[in-house]
């Protein structure tokens, strides 16, 4: 079986996608083997928790995370299912290597052989104890999202925001920065993100549409309107964190841990 990464080793996939913000192009055309390539420590908001039994769910280049998750369930002795989503075999990374060391655990379902998957067959199916853990297109995850409801079993990552309810509308606010003794007052066309950056706050942000999780900060006081697309509605009902790049204050002022 194929081992675990380890620390100083990392296995990346990347779908290069020409209409995108040119991250996987300069990928493609500058990185080579025996490239040197400097990189922060890995940020993870979609951890593999405990779990006996696994249902993964993974569409197109959504198996990169997945591939770890499966070699830890099995290194652990965990039940685990792959249900692998894609339009071809050809389009699909890691399908033979997956298919020939899992030919039970792997369910292949190939658009243009016209094997499609059923999300509320899938669901209806479920064992109660276990957890799934899906990557892949937004259509797929709004519609686990939706047939999951309240069921706080499904674990995501996405790819791009999710939309945000077009009813929503911004105002000011105050915000009080604990750390930095720093209060800020947060316009309605700009973001605590791009406030406390203004006013000389080191931050940490990459994606800054709520996608990728590495500006969340701690709430300390205050209720919070999340627009994440990270964090679980049960996560956020908690208001214990929030991710200042997308993130408003509900209703006035707040505190956090900046």
């Amino acid at each position: 079986m194929r081992g675990i990464e380890s620390k100083s080793n990392w296995r990346i996939g990347v779908l290069v996608e020409p209409g995108g913000r040119g991250g996987s192009l300069f990928i493609k055309e500058n990185l080579f083997e025996g490239s040197i390539v400097k990189s922060s420590a890995p940020q993870n908001h979609f951890e593999l928790e405990n779990s006996k039994t696994y249902s993964f769910i993974a569409g197109g280049v959504g198996i990169t995370p997945i591939l770890e998750m499966i070699a830890v369930a099995e290194a652990n002795g965990a039940a685990w299912v792959l249900h692998y989503l894609g339009r071809s075999k050809e389009s699909m990374a890691y399908y033979d290597e997956l298919c020939a060391e899992f030919p039970t655990n792997v369910k292949t379902f190939v658009a243009d052989e016209n094997r499609r998957f059923d999300v509320e067959n899938f669901v209806e199916a479920l064992e109660p104890e276990s957890l799934t853990y899906v990557c892949g297109p937004e259509k797929l995850l709004v519609a686990l999202e939706k047939s999951f409801g309240d069921n706080d079993s499904l674990r995501w990552e996405r790819f791009h925001p999710k939309e945000e309810s077009s009813t929503k509308v911004n105002f000011s606010f105050e915000v009080h920065c604990a750390i930095s003794n720093i209060d800020l007052v947060v316009d309605a066309d700009e973001s605590i993100f791009m406030a406390a950056d203004a006013a000389g706050i080191e931050l940490e942000g990459d994606c800054l549409e709520g996608t990728c999780g590495s500006c969340e900060t701690r709430v300390i006081s205050g209720e919070i309107d999340h627009r994440d697309s990270v964090r679980s509605w049960q996560a956020n009902e908690e208001h214990c964190s929030m991710m200042i790049c997308v993130s408003r204050s509900l209703n006035g002022p707040i505190t956090l841990e900046l």
